[in-house]
């Protein structure tokens, strides 16, 4: 009696195989033996991973290269491309140019070091910290203008000069008290103080709030405000304040608890650089260093290059403190939550302070656990951090847990830990919209996702690859989703190449725009201007009848005969296969079909141009593309001399290199009294899919039967896409696993839900 059995969800992705036997996890029921080119989606069912497209070959293909994510605000986002001693910038899917050549600018940092680069970014200015270089700002003024200098420590004011100090007439009667002044300049907005200048003295046996001494300075620029300080004992205690150049002690008490600042000098030399950077509280927060591998350093409030103090120390003054700890383990992230983590290379650590403000003498550190973290920056998503353990293959979450009072979390890879087997986490970005994926490059130069959502539970991998490795990851906003781009290395005509790459979006309507190649570039012939085109000249107006296509515009070129211009009125279109060119503006052509009253003598700036041979695709040089023509699957090519042919003119074409999606369920198990170890045999399978088409389906990936959906489209038009049931019925044999492979390798996309 034929058996019934539903796989509703593939949330668990790719198990690993030592998980196969399992049947008891609730994973199980949701899991796959193979899960490759697909992406776990949030709600259950599994999509093949968009394309790539090709952007530009990097500065220098012979040396790695880093993407880091540079962004202003929702609009102004880049990726630069960090290469060897060179950046250069990239903007919605594009390089940014001047004057037709690639922004860039020098760096001092070789390619062996871009893997060692911490940043950390507010507004226009990205700070960026390496053990072996003084800290870096990277600072943008426009599009195209970015500069990159040494940070100079220390106030920004400086300290007034031409101090003087004179009295009033006194009683020479009575003894000489000497008083002493220094004064400070203060940039009132961000409460910026200067060091003290130097001191004036001057006797005064009188002073009295009638006989006065008068301190006299010279102003300095950008300070609104100047602090004066008297000598108490020896220790200057702060007596006023002044908008101007002048100050008047009537015998003022000194505050020796408010003293001026004292001048540090901090991360100047060579094992004093910092390696670790973040923002907290107002502060800017530096870690590690290789002589205090355990020291963290955080600025005065609100001014972030100011790492001054006072004596005693004043709450706004900077703070400084080392984890004490039974193993010296480096700092190696800095995250600012609602209280900063301080992840080091041995365990993970909690900042707090006593009322929830930071000053100097209110820090407390309390570790969290004794795990360690990689060098590969942590990601935040939402209120969790997401890091790698300290021997570079584990991926652990981390969120505060009320019953515990602590942080905390869960090895994530421990279901799909095959896929770390024997290999490290290179690089890794999250790109949140739309399906909440962290994209992971591993050293071997694979690709693994995983599709996160801690509030529903859902975490479950895959695994990608490409003719080519990985080797770097970032993700930017632009527009209402977070492009992912990546660094490839391939091999073009025997040499090594290294491309950057941006995932193509999965968000489309009609199937010819669907792009699932990997380096590929597109052709659009649809008009984008206000040119216009006019079809006469016919009496019958027959397919077979010779008809004259004009043009308001110049637009037409010689090489156009054998090319299409498809036309469109309202809902109607028509294909005119170019016959003969008379100039730019006129072209005899041939129609598809006779030609509806419509389009007779009527002009259209509706239209679209096709072609056969294109042509720009030197980067893929004697490589097999695939390709989709006005979303029709073309044969494969292979590229000579930067160009193919295809059989058809068509004005949508998607080329690059072929990409192979498979997935295959875990062996069926339905319930007790179990199914494991019993003969099986399938003989069909319902595939329920969205906005979907195509692919291959069997018991294994050596049996395979390809299934057609074309039903009820017009001749001449592509295969709509599929959201519903397909029924596939496949060469049963009888087996143990029971178990079902699918393949799609045609560009075209697959959304199975079940």
């Amino acid at each position: 009696m034929p058996i019934h059995a539903i796989q509703p969800s593939f949330s668990g992705g790719e198990l690993a195989p030592s998980l196969h036997a399992r049947i008891d996890l609730a994973k199980y029921a949701v899991g796959l033996k193979t899960c490759r080119n697909f992406f776990v989606q949030a709600h259950g069912g599994v999509a093949n991973r968009t394309g790539t497209k090709y952007i530009c070959e990097t500065a220098n293909s012979a040396k790695t290269t880093r993407l880091i994510p540079f962004e202003f605000n929702t609009e102004q986002t880049y990726v630069l491309e960090f290469g060897h001693q060179t950046m250069r910038v990239i903007k919605d899917g594009g390089q940014v140019l001047s004057s037709g050549s690639p922004v860039s600018i020098t760096t001092p940092y070789s390619d062996t070091e871009l893997k060692d680069l911490n940043f950390t970014q507010s507004a226009d200015v990205m700070t960026i910290c390496h053990p072996s270089y003084p800290v870096k700002e990277l600072k943008r003024t426009s599009h195209t203008a970015w500069a990159i200098t040494s940070v100079s420590f220390g106030t920004s004011m400086a300290a007034p000069g031409s101090v003087a100090s004179s009295r009033q007439e006194y009683d020479s009667s009575k003894t000489e008290t000497t008083y002493s002044y220094v004064v400070t300049a203060v940039k009132t907005e961000t409460g910026d103080e200067s060091v003290a200048s130097s001191a004036t003295s001057i006797a005064n046996n009188n002073l009295s709030n009638t006989v006065t001494n008068t301190i006299t300075w010279a102003a300095v620029t950008g300070a609104n405000s100047y602090n004066i300080y008297k000598s108490i004992g020896g220790i200057y205690g702060f007596v006023g304040r002044a908008t101007g150049t002048t100050f008047k002690d009537d015998n003022i008490e000194g505050d020796a608890n408010d003293t001026p600042a004292i001048a540090r000098t901090i991360f100047n030399t060579s094992n004093e650089y910092p390696a670790t950077v973040n923002y907290y509280q107002q502060r800017l927060v530096f870690g590690q260093t290789n002589n205090d591998p355990q020291k963290v350093y955080m600025s005065q409030t609100g001014n972030y290059h100011n790492f001054n103090i006072s004596e005693p120390l004043r709450d706004d003054d900077a703070v400084t403190f080392t984890i004490a700890a039974s193993q010296v383990n480096e700092i190696r992230h800095l995250v600012p939550l609602s209280d900063l983590i301080i992840l080091t290379s041995g365990g993970e650590w909690l900042m707090t302070a006593n009322d929830g403000v930071i000053t100097p003498s209110s820090v407390q550190i309390k570790p969290q656990g004794y795990r360690g973290t990689a060098d590969a920056p942590p990601l935040v998503i939402g209120n969790t951090i997401i890091h790698i353990q300290s021997k570079g293959s584990i991926i652990r979450d981390l969120a505060f847990a009320l019953e515990s009072d602590s942080y905390t979390g869960n090895d994530l890879t421990v279901l799909s830990n095959h896929l770390f087997a024997g290999k490290t986490v290179k690089e890794w970005a999250y790109a949140q919209a739309p399906h909440s994926i962290v994209w992971v490059v591993l050293s071997d130069g694979t690709l693994a996702a995983l599709t996160y959502m801690r509030e529903h539970e859902v975490w479950g991998w895959s695994r990608h690859d490409t003719d080519g490795t990985f080797e770097s990851v970032c993700t930017i906003a632009e527009g209402e989703e977070d492009a992912t781009y990546f660094v490839v290395k391939r091999t073009i005509g025997g040499a090594t190449k290294r491309y950057v790459e941006r995932l193509n979006t999965r968000v489309f309507t009609e199937i010819a725009d669907a792009f699932f190649v990997d380096s590929g570039l597109s052709y659009d012939g649809t008009n984008a201007a206000s040119t216009t085109m006019t079809l006469s000249g016919g009496s019958t107006w027959a397919h077979t009848e010779i008809l004259t296509l004009t043009a308001n515009a110049s637009t037409f070129v010689s090489g156009d005969v054998g090319n299409t211009f498809v036309l469109t009125i309202g809902t109607e279109t028509l294909v005119c296969t170019v016959q003969a060119y008379t100039s730019a503006t006129v072209v005899t052509v041939k129609a598809g079909r006779d030609v509806p009253t419509a389009f007779r003598g009527v002009a259209t700036a509706v239209w679209s141009k096709g072609v056969d041979e294109i042509s720009g695709l030197g980067h893929l040089e004697g490589k097999t593309v695939s390709i989709l023509a006005d979303g029709n699957v073309e044969a494969q090519k292979t590229v000579a001399s930067g160009a193919i042919t295809i059989s058809h003119p068509a004005s949508k074409i998607h080329i690059g290199l072929p990409i192979q999606a498979d997935l295959q369920t875990l062996n069926i198990e339905l319930g007790q009294p179990t199914s494991q170890g019993k003969l099986k045999s399938i003989s069909s399978v319902t595939l329920r899919v969205e906005k979907s088409r195509g692919g291959k389906i069997g018991y294994d990936a050596d049996n395979l039967t390809e299934f057609k959906q074309r039903a009820y489209e017009a001749y001449g038009t592509a295969t709509s896409l599929k959201t519903g049931d397909i029924r596939v019925t496949i060469p049963s044999t009888w087996s143990i696993e029971g178990s079902i492979f699918y393949r799609q390798d045609d560009p075209l996309p697959m959304t199975l839900l079940a």
